[in-house]
């Protein structure tokens, strides 16, 4: 199979619903946190890194003198979940050697995916992970609407993406809120809610297995449920956790996406209206004990505990306009 070819939004066609977009001269802490975060709720945040240095600064150029020599693995196809998928064209090389076939003039897909810049992390199994990149974040300035973000979960807070025609398979985070920031280039991105979704399941199942990929009819079915936004160069995307996605490129020139990542609200890590956060716990106490799983639980039983008050006190105290969306629809 040409797994060139294959791209996450290929039969996503049509009319669909569009999600909130704000520039980012409008939007502060506390509509960012209680509209959309506290709701899980998507938005196009225009313009938000436009101002960044990095946004001049980072081009193949830079990131050859700066990281040239560091070693990457490149990929000749979008982002898979299938490992088998992913690692059939995998190779791994030098920073400065992927870009070059990156700038190449054909339309072959290239992906230089997950490059954290966090200067230490730890992955799933607790192993350090640390890639000495963290030197370029001194080109990104903090976001003005988030306020006092804790380290994700399952992700560092930078992730680092370098791409052209390589988009991502729709999946679904677990845990931890996502910014889609677009450094270079745009990209189109599908979402679907999985909160009060009859079609999770089947959903879940069609996403893993990538059987979509080959069905030009896969998403009529779904066509109420889609939401699609255009992710322009200079703008971020808050992308909530729970919520099915896919990524493919605007168009075929080379991109650079970063993404930041925090830890979710107490209350939404415990939500337990989502089939995720079920199939998580469960899947933390079936696997036995280790950092990840014990992370999980204590926080799914704090935050469970932190859930009910909170609904109690939005009942007797009266919620604000922003907390009455609390019984959300996404």
């Amino acid at each position: 199979m040409d797994y060139k070819q294959l791209s996450a939004l290929r039969y996503l066609n049509g009319n669909y619903h569009q999600v909130d977009v704000i520039n980012v001269n409008e939007l502060d802490e506390r509509l960012f946190q209680n509209k959309y975060v506290n709701n899980n709720r998507p938005l196009l945040i225009k313009g938000a890194v436009k101002s960044w240095p990095a946004s001049k600064k980072w081009t193949s150029k830079f990131f050859c003198e700066v990281l040239g020599n560091k070693i990457v693995h490149l990929c000749g196809n979008m982002n898979f979940n299938s490992a088998e998928r992913r690692e059939a064209t995998v190779r791994k090389m030098t920073m400065e050697q992927a870009l070059k076939l990156r700038d190449c003039p054909d339309d072959d897909p290239v992906s230089i995916p997950h490059l954290p810049l966090d200067k230490l992390w730890y992955d799933f199994s607790g192993r350090p992970v640390q890639l000495g990149m963290e030197s370029i974040l001194s080109d990104v300035k903090p976001f003005s609407f988030i306020r006092n973000p804790k380290k994700g979960i399952s992700s560092p807070f930078y992730r680092l993406f370098l791409y052209k025609n390589a988009g991502t398979d729709w999946h679904e985070h677990p845990v931890d809120e996502y910014l889609l920031s677009q450094i270079s280039g745009g990209k189109i991105v599908g979402l679907i809610s999985s909160r009060n979704n009859p079609e999770y399941y089947k959903l879940f199942e069609k996403f893993e297995s990538e059987e979509y990929l080959n069905d030009p009819n896969f998403f009529e079915q779904y066509a109420d449920k889609v939401f699609k936004v255009t992710v322009e160069e200079g703008d971020s995307l808050y992308v909530p956790p729970y919520w099915f996605h896919g990524i493919d490129t605007e168009d075929n020139k080379p991109g650079v996406t970063l993404v930041y990542s925090w830890r979710s609200p107490l209350h939404k890590l415990a939500d337990f209206g989502y089939p995720i956060v079920r199939k998580t716990f469960k899947d933390a106490l079936s696997t036995g004990m280790n950092r990840y799983s014990a992370m999980v639980c204590t926080l799914a039983l704090v935050g469970g505990l932190y859930l009910c008050a909170r609904r109690f006190w939005l009942k007797i105290a009266g919620a604000g306009k922003y907390e009455q969306q609390s019984q959300r629809q996404y």
